[in-house]
């Protein structure tokens, strides 16, 4: 199986994949295809993206993990001017051609999670408590995905207790995305942050001399 991808997309999909964790089949950027197209899907457990080629399919059912660590050191070598690279999926083996270099790396021997059973069918609006670190790596992402330097506002569908949904801004005629992040548990959801007592403080009065 080969297709042609932007680089960038795996990049932008490293951002959200764990880093170095026992389950170490989620240390990658899972690769599934089918007669339903490319899907690409990077998860660490805890925040999750998406994206849907609908363009790019196969007879048979393809899936492979591309390591990290091999992202990493291709990303080093991409030409901000030329992004497209031709890949290659055969035998559990990655190979990419860019720019006239080739290179080759084993996909991760393991199962990646049913990632699709996940997805909420819709979501409940009640408010929920993220991680923020895992907002600035939805940030990253969406950067890497539009081509875009300038920072975006990462909006979240909220999902109480249960994962809300991330609208990762990233849509043309052959690709659609979406992202997935799990809330904050909360131990105490009575407390609630207050008017600060000192915002209205008053100096004291001099103290009066006494005779």
């Amino acid at each position: 199986m080969q297709f042609k991808l932007n680089l960038n997309y795996l990049k932008a999909l490293n951002c959200i994949n764990a880093k170095k964790d026992v389950r170490y089949y989620l240390n990658g950027v899972f690769f599934e295809i089918n007669s339903n197209g490319l899907y690409l899907v990077a998860t660490d457990g805890h925040k999750l993206a998406l994206l849907h080629n609908h363009t790019i399919k196969s007879d048979e059912h393809i899936k492979a993990i591309m390591p990290r660590e091999f992202i990493d050191q291709l990303s080093k070598n991409i030409d901000k001017k030329e992004l497209i690279a031709d890949i290659a999926i055969v035998n559990d083996q990655f190979s990419i051609n860019y720019k006239n270099n080739y290179y080759q790396v084993k996909a991760i021997d393991g199962t990646y999670p049913d990632y699709k059973r996940i997805f909420p069918e819709n979501v409940s609006g009640e408010f929920a408590h993220y991680n923020f670190e895992y907002l600035v790596d939805f940030n990253k992402c969406m950067r890497l995905l539009t081509d875009k330097g300038n920072a975006f506002q990462v909006m979240v569908e909220h999902n109480g207790s249960k994962a809300g949904i991330v609208d990762l801004l990233f849509q043309d005629h052959e690709w659609n995305s979406m992202g997935l992040i799990m809330p904050m548990k909360q131990e105490n959801t009575s407390h609630y942050i207050k008017k600060p007592f000192w915002l209205d403080y008053k100096k004291p009065e001099a103290l009066k001399e006494v005779a």
